[in-house]
This record gives C-alpha cells, structure tokens and sequence, in this order.
C-alpha cells in the first residue's frame, strides 16, 4: 500500500541484465548524461562483470567489434564522468561511483527492487 501523494511505477525484470539496462536508461534521463544505446550495452556488461581487461575483451567478442571501436566507447564514457581514473595507476580506469552504486543496488539481496528518486529544488539559479 503507497502513502498518499506517492507516484510509483512497477517494472518487471526477467534478468539481471534487464534490470541494469531498465536503471542505466533511468539514471540517463535523470541525470542527462546522453548515454547511448551502445554505452548501455557496454555499462551492462561492466556492471555485471566488472571492468577490466576481460570484459573489454568479452564486449569486442560479444559485439563482434574492434579493439579500436571498444576505445571510442570508453573514451566516450570517460569524458561522460562514467569511467574514471583509478587514483593509484592512470592508466586503469573503474567504474564512476554512480555506476557503482547501481551495482551495489542491483546485487542487493531482494528481487524486488524499490528506486527512491529524490527531486531536490536548487535555489541557485542560473
């Protein structure tokens, strides 16, 4: 039973990866990063596996693309915040903590899922 004056939405999921992509679209919207339909394809697979050399390497197999391809998507997640530098070695990146914290949401022990979005007035306008 919802409080009166709460709006809620149900969304059901077959898989995990249903569920990543449902919240990646959700968070681009909100967050108007302008993620591709691509990127979403990518952050899926990072999200649910990680990112490293491997999943890199299973994103190039799985999309029957190029290493240079793979690149540009990353540098065009990078530039979007959703990568970052790993603050020990430049030359690795991880997950935005954005991005982890979908992660952490999505491998939360319930399968029912409940998204408190919070709409918060800014009193600095431009």
């Amino acid at each position: 039973m919802l409080k009166e004056g709460i709006f809620s939405l149900e969304t059901p999921y077959k898989t995990e990866s249903d569920l990543y992509k449902s919240l990646l679209k959700c968070y681009n919207l909100i967050c108007s990063k302008n993620i591709t339909d691509r990127e979403i394809e990518f952050l899926t697979i990072y999200l649910k596996y990680g990112y490293s050399r491997e999943t890199r390497k299973l994103v190039k197999e799985q999309y029957g693309i190029n290493s240079n391809y793979v690149g540009v998507i990353n540098h065009s997640l990078k530039t979007k915040g959703l990568l970052v530098d790993d603050e020990r070695n430049f030359n690795k990146k991880s997950l935005s903590s954005d991005l982890l914290d979908i992660k952490n949401f999505v491998e939360g022990s319930s399968n029912d899922k409940m998204l408190p979005i919070i709409f918060r007035y800014d009193t600095n306008k431009e």
